[in-house]
């Protein structure tokens, strides 16, 4: 991976302060079960680091052209990712209701259901796709969630004794 090439505030939903020492980039999709146990179960440990302003996530969604991963792609349309708290709430709550959407089938029933939760679709989410399929095409990205915490990549089924382990050594290296 060319791990210099990621550009974290880039076409992202930023959780934390900008100039936390620990940068973790997450690549990630809505209609994936494996981002979901991710963001679920074990990125919840980072909320203390964020507190602490130790940590800022920045998270992107891989758009997977592929069976149910598309849906992801179409949910994330309409998330308002100009605001990131609210983006983040609404990325939680994709997660949470993932049974209710993720087996729409067409990007019309994702859009109405969207809409039905008082969703708009964001104008600028094709500039948004495009930048990060860039990044991730130049970063060599393959499988989500991928995580990248000061340049370790943590990929696929990720447990949060390997997320802390990361975010521990970023904090203190040589430790």
């Amino acid at each position: 991976m060319e791990l210099d090439q990621i550009q974290p505030e880039q076409a992202s939903v930023q959780v934390g302060v900008a100039d936390a020492p620990v940068q973790i980039v997450e690549y990630i999709n809505l209609r994936c079960p494996d981002s979901k146990h991710y963001e679920e179960e074990v990125a919840s440990l980072l909320k203390s680091y964020i507190e602490r302003e130790q940590v800022v996530r920045y998270l992107k969604h891989f758009d997977k052209h592929k069976g149910v991963l598309e849906r992801g792609q179409w949910a994330y349309d309409y998330l308002p990712v100009l605001d990131n708290e609210a983006a983040c709430q609404w990325i939680q709550f994709f997660f949470q209701n993932q049974a209710d959407w993720g087996s729409l089938e067409s990007h019309v029933a994702i859009a109405h259901y969207a809409e039905a939760q008082g969703l708009t679709l964001f104008p600028e989410a094709k500039v948004w796709h495009a930048a990060v399929q860039k990044e991730i095409e130049a970063v060599g990205v393959e499988r989500i969630p991928t995580v990248i915490v000061n340049g370790t990549p943590l990929i696929e089924k990720i447990t949060s004794e390997e997320l802390q382990a990361a975010v521990e050594s970023a904090l203190h290296p040589g430790a």
